[in-house]
């Protein structure tokens, strides 16, 4: 169910635009500096959060703004909305032609190898691809 959240660097470009939704995991949940790299980019569940503090936690106690140095971890579909809600800036991901393969949308941008074949993704590949072209957009404005 990981591939359901968008990546560790994507949630940092998030959180630096503002991105302040309640969310049900967390990147790295109370690691320290100098704790190594997997640790601090482990997706972290609410449920083991929980678990860790002694009470119940709810997705409000994992917005941005309450994390501190954590970075909360959304849903594809919670950041595709966020940034279509907020920014405008809304995407697509259509049947490729090739079994298993997608064309991904942003805006009008096209991603893919040239115009006459831009189906070179699955649909994970897909996401990621129109998240980072929303990101690339939203930290050039």
């Amino acid at each position: 169910m990981e591939n359901e959240f968008v990546g560790y660097e994507a949630a940092k470009r998030l959180k630096a635009l503002g991105f302040d939704e309640p969310c049900i995991a967390v990147y790295g949940y109370n690691m320290q500096e100098g704790y190594p790299k997997e640790a601090r980019e482990r997706l972290v569940w609410i449920n083991e959060i929980s678990f860790t503090e002694g009470y119940l936690t709810e997705a409000s106690d994992l917005r941005n703004s309450v994390l501190g140095e954590d970075i909360s971890a959304p849903a594809y579909c919670q950041a595709f909305k966020w940034a279509r809600e907020k920014w405008g800036i809304d995407y697509e991901i259509s049947y490729g032609g090739i079994p298993g393969m997608y064309n991904a949308f942003v805006k009008g941008y096209i991603y893919g190898n040239n115009g006459n074949n831009p189906s070179i993704f699955t649909y994970s590949g897909a996401e990621e691809a129109c998240m980072e072209r929303i990101l690339d957009s939203l930290e050039s404005k």
